[in-house]
């Protein structure tokens, strides 16, 4: 089962992998220690978020799918689309709200009366409700760095607080006559190096896969970034801003703007350490005080003190991949999928979920790592470009074959200027008479490689070692 795989494999230590290391899992099983006796007992997370199924924004309708979460799965399956377990769908022109809990009053007695009498014998269900992550509001750094409309904090309100409360005298508004002039921050960038910042966001080439292709929502000229989606704004925050910002920004604004990107690419880990939560909480309120020292007032808000309690969050419910939101957005693209009739609905997304449930094969315990086999290597095959050969054997042949052909002789004039010398150590400078001898089996490409790799010690090491 896999659930008992799961208590097998996830062993005590420092590191939190999963909710099972987390303080609110060991906390409840003292609580209940009948209920941890048994690896098959079921934990659930429960979330909700909504949708438009027309794909229309014109039309004001929303669809809020309510899914639960099994977490009694090893690492490598838990999150995944396949074990969610669509329970309700509330349907109105406009979100549930603050009602939401009057439609989920059926679901929460049904999972009390499992809670009280179970399924089957030794098998019992209990509600692990989970706050989502939330991370700092990133668009606001971004929006005062580029002076964004709606999205700075540094406006000609925020320079008159300075001026109400008495500090920062140098960035005061200054009054010339019918104009009021307000002073460059420290943080301020420039028309040019504003688009320096976006060409180098504009140009940012990722993955299939990894993020939303950034450089459509990149607008140089304009000097504003608009349509990026939650993660991708996760993306950038810790992967692209700190490229991005160096040499734009001074050294000290950069550092300390880097220190908080660094925060929450730690945070986001898939394997927490104990005693580096420890220091992160730390490290955060250093950063904080740093962040004070450079921006206005008006920049802290609730979501920029926020961060200060996000690793006392990990180390209760564990790791933030089990807990955000990103999977949820994926799955609810997945439920638009499957409206064919625009006038039922519900109807559409339920008998198209219970298909897709019942093509879906059996996963056993003993498939776990054979099944993680084959997505390593299909990933590793279709991402390397490997040379093709056929076997060691011809690989050697080839080789050999390389040596035993005698280069063609070239004389070169002492009097050639040192520009017209090749370089033997490029890959690309190959003798001619070699490149004639080219097996059927490898491209031109890979010949060129091999005769290169000849010319290595490299080449030399595998003969040696293999004849």
């Amino acid at each position: 089962m896999l659930l008992e795989l799961l208590k097998e494999t996830l062993l005590e230590g420092e590191m939190m992998r999963h909710p099972v290391d987390s303080l609110a899992w060991k906390n409840f099983d003292n609580v209940h220690p009948s209920f941890e006796l048994e690896p098959r007992n079921v934990r659930l997370g429960l979330e909700s978020d909504g949708f438009n199924p027309f794909g229309n924004m014109s039309i004001s309708y929303s669809m809020w799918p309510v899914v639960l979460i099994p977490y009694n799965l090893p690492p490598l399956m838990c999150m995944k689309h396949a074990f969610f377990m669509l329970s309700l769908l509330i349907l109105g022109p406009t979100a549930p709200g603050n009602d939401i809990d009057i439609y989920l009053q059926p679901l929460i007695d049904k999972l009390n009366d499992l809670w009280d009498v179970g399924v089957l014998k030794g098998i019992l269900l209990v509600l692990l409700v989970i706050r989502i992550v939330l991370h700092f509001n990133y668009k606001t750094i971004v929006g005062t760095l580029l002076s964004m409309d709606g999205k700075s904090k540094d406006n000609f309100n925020s320079c008159l607080d300075l001026l109400a409360m008495g500090i920062r005298d140098q960035l005061h508004p200054i009054q010339r006559g019918n104009r009021v002039i307000l002073p460059i921050a420290c943080y301020s960038l420039t028309s040019n190096e504003k688009k320096e910042f976006l060409k180098f966001l504009k140009e940012v080439k990722v993955p299939e896969g990894y993020a939303y292709n950034i450089s459509r929502s990149v607008q140089v000229n304009e000097r504003k970034i608009f349509g990026l989606k939650s993660y991708d704004f996760h993306v950038l925050m810790q992967q692209f801003l700190p490229l991005a910002i160096r040499g734009v920004l001074h050294k000290n604004v950069c550092a300390v703007i880097v220190e908080l990107y660094s925060f929450f690419k730690k945070l986001c880990s898939k394997v927490l350490k104990t005693n580096q939560l420890e220091h992160l909480e730390n490290d955060i309120i250093v950063t904080l005080c740093k962040l004070e020292k450079i921006f206005l007032p008006s920049f802290f808000d609730v979501m920029v003190h926020l961060p200060i309690h996000l690793t006392s969050e990990a180390k209760v419910v564990g790791p933030v991949q089990y807990r955000w939101m990103y999977p949820i957005e994926r799955y609810l693209r997945t439920l638009k999928s499957y409206v064919r009739n625009k006038s039922c609905l519900e109807g559409s997304i339920a008998e198209e979920h219970k298909q897709s449930i019942r093509i879906k094969p059996c996963i056993r315990a003993r498939d776990v790592d054979l099944i993680h086999t084959r997505e390593f290597i299909s990933w590793f095959e279709e991402r390397v470009r490997r040379v093709q050969i056929v076997c060691l054997e011809d690989e050697l042949d080839n080789l050999q074959q390389l040596s035993n052909i005698q280069p063609a002789a070239t004389t070169t004039s002492s009097s050639s200027s040192p520009s017209d010398s090749s370089d033997p150590s490029d890959p690309s400078v190959v003798d001619e008479e070699r490149l004639r001898h080219q097996p059927s089996h490898l491209s031109n490409d890979d010949w060129r490689w091999l005769i290169h790799f000849w010319g290595t010690l490299e080449a030399k090491v595998k003969i040696m070692i293999f004849s």
